[in-house]
């Protein structure tokens, strides 16, 4: 079963939606600074399958959202707050506990 998104994450999403069509109808610049904190929260969530899942979403997000922190957000913050969120995520990353068949990744 696909778990339900509470509303406050919908509502993110949606934002997220107008920021990455470069068609914002919400502060940019805050709402990139609450992904990329709650981002970090997530990084303590690690020792479960939701917590995985969790991590694997806030990697999207930010994925996607960077190009706008780079090109349109001035704010040194929330650039730096991207920065130590995607390399936390990195860090916790361990190739040899993967499942997935040999291959399956790009090098």
């Amino acid at each position: 079963m696909t778990p339900t998104l509470p509303a406050d994450l919908r509502e993110l999403i949606s934002d997220l939606s107008g920021i990455v069509s470069d068609y914002p109808y919400v502060d940019p610049e805050s709402t990139l600074a609450v992904l990329a904190d709650d981002a970090a929260e997530a990084l303590g969530r690690d020792a479960t399958p939701e917590g995985r899942r969790e991590r694997t979403g806030y990697t999207i997000l930010l994925h996607a959202t960077c190009w706008y922190v780079s090109a349109r957000v001035f704010s040194k913050s929330v650039f730096a707050s991207y920065i130590r969120a995607l390399e936390g995520f990195r860090a916790q990353l361990d190739r040899d506990a993967c499942t997935c068949p040999a291959g399956a990744h790009p090098t």
